[in-house]
């Protein structure tokens, strides 16, 4: 029986790339990339293989205590998950947060999914219209989200379908209307 800090070091996948130089705080100006890669709202079969995936984009190991993810809902409610102590992203790294780890449904319609540092500010967030059953919410290289039928959970985001309308987001964001050939008259926001 593993502890939520023992299965969340376990979920962590290094790029092939990647070495720790050192530990840092996740909002101490040292890590300058922590965010949403991937999310699995709507596993094929069971939903408790729902999953979260944070990135670090920075060159140091991230330290995630007290950081939290919540999942908001378009009927108000406001689920949290807190990091405990101990819970690190490698440098350039993934950590791949569990349903069984963060006790937290992601819904299948209308969801807010944000990461909180230690002071409660959003330092990123992604909301979806529509769960699509099997696929992977994805951010791409550009920054965007879409939708993947190939998940791709530790490991450098691939996206292996069109996607639907959808909305992203970041604290302090701004909303422009951006259109790209898979659809047009997507939402985005985030700083422009």
């Amino acid at each position: 029986a593993h502890g939520a800090t023992a299965i969340a070091k376990h979920r962590i996948a290094i790029r092939s790339d990647a070495a720790p130089l050192a530990v840092a705080s996740a909002g101490d100006g040292s890590t300058p990339t922590v965010r949403f890669s991937e999310l699995l709202p709507n596993p094929a079969g069971a939903d408790t293989e729902e999953w979260v995936e944070v990135e670090n984009g920075g060159d140091v190991v991230a330290e995630l205590a007290a950081w939290v993810i919540a999942v908001r809902t378009a009927a108000g409610s406001d689920r949290t998950y807190a990091f405990p102590v101990g819970t690190v992203v490698p440098a350039r790294g993934f950590l791949r947060v569990d349903r069984a780890t963060f006790h937290l449904a992601l819904v299948n319609a209308d969801a807010v999914v944000e990461l909180r540092n230690p002071s409660g500010v959003v330092v990123d967030s992604v909301a979806y219209d529509r769960a699509l059953d099997g696929m992977s919410f994805t951010r791409t290289t550009a920054g965007a989200w879409a939708w993947s039928a190939t998940p791709t959970p530790g490991a450098v985001n691939v996206v292996t379908s069109a996607a639907p309308t959808t909305r992203v987001g970041r604290a302090a964001a701004t909303e422009r209307t951006v259109a790209s050939s898979a659809r047009a008259g997507t939402t985005v926001r985030g700083v422009v």
